[in-house]
């Protein structure tokens, strides 16, 4: 994949100009980054694989709600087994070998859990903090509302 990479950016002259490559949390693509490094510096062009390299927020914000939730007991890790097989498939890393109606049925149950703590949560804000409002000689509004509430 890194050779690919590097001929393209041969081939539109854009060796030692890239700044950044954002890449999912695979780990195939650190050592792609790695490997563009190499190549780089072979062909006397400055690039710092540690510096490049950005992982995409969209996954790891994915793989911490998959934390989250395994943690307040909302799926279990054999779900999230199978969800990071998912992401991996999607990412074109691995053969698929799971039944989609058990992966949907565990997402399903997954989601009914998560609906029950939004509930609880709701039901816990629904208490507003009520403030005194008080009368002030420069605001004709205030004894206004003081009467009304």
């Amino acid at each position: 994949m890194a050779h690919t990479v590097y001929k393209t950016l041969k081939l539109y002259g854009l060796r030692g100009r890239v700044v950044a490559i954002n890449c999912n949390n695979a780990s195939n693509n650190d050592t792609m980054v790695d490997e563009l490094e190499r190549l780089h510096a072979e062909d006397g062009f400055e690039f710092k694989a540690t510096e490049a390299q950005i992982q995409c927020i969209p996954h790891t914000v994915h793989l911490l709600a998959l934390e989250l939730l395994e943690f307040i007991g909302a799926v279990k890790r054999r779900m999230l087994l199978r969800v990071h097989i998912k992401t991996q498939l999607d990412d074109g890393n691995s053969d698929d070998s799971q039944d989609p109606e058990v992966i949907l049925q565990e997402v399903l149950s997954a989601i009914e859990k998560l609906c029950k703590i939004i509930r609880a949560v709701e039901n816990a804000l629904t208490h507003t903090a009520l403030m005194l409002i008080l009368d002030v000689k420069t605001r004709w509004f205030s004894t206004h509302q003081m009467l009304r509430t």
